[in-house]
């Protein structure tokens, strides 16, 4: 848990420490840029997940 995470900045790089984390702040202005920047790195990580998924059902010859 992140007390006072602003924009998220620190936010992301613990996310690539953990699993799951939960940041709080009290402006929402704050939070919605944290949010943004959030979906995108996890956007990011999605995409060579989604690849290396449809391989593994494929057979090569």
């Amino acid at each position: 848990m992140e007390l006072g995470c602003g924009t998220g900045k620190n936010t992301v790089w613990l996310l690539k420490k953990a699993q799951q984390i939960i940041g709080l702040d009290f402006p929402q202005e704050m939070l919605n840029i944290a949010k943004e920047k959030i979906t995108a790195f996890l956007a990011k990580l999605k995409i060579p997940n989604s690849k290396s998924q449809k391989n593994r059902g494929t057979k090569h010859s």
